[in-house]
């Protein structure tokens, strides 16, 4: 009786090895391809705000400035020839 126990267990460890860890692969790689194909579609509309974001700045043609908080340069620079002969 144990014999057949044994026997079975084994059988049952063969059938689940040859075709269920190959059955759980295939559906674990079905899902994969699937979130794929989902972040392929968000790529995709990412791209085109992207390309629309770019498209308006090219329309707008204005100079943004990007300087930091707290800093600023100056557009002209005041040249002081006159402070510099007095000092000498």
């Amino acid at each position: 009786m144990i014999a057949i126990t044994i026997l079975l267990v084994f059988l049952a460890g063969y059938a689940f090895c040859a075709w269920g860890v190959p059955f759980l692969d295939n559906i674990g790689n079905t899902l994969t391809v699937w979130f794929q194909k989902i972040q392929g579609k968000m790529a995709v509309i990412i791209t085109e705000y992207s390309v629309q974001a770019s498209q308006l700045k090219k329309d707008t043609k204005e100079e943004v400035s990007t300087h930091a908080v707290g800093f600023v340069i100056p557009s002209e620079y005041e040249e002081d020839d006159e402070d510099y002969d007095k000092n000498l």
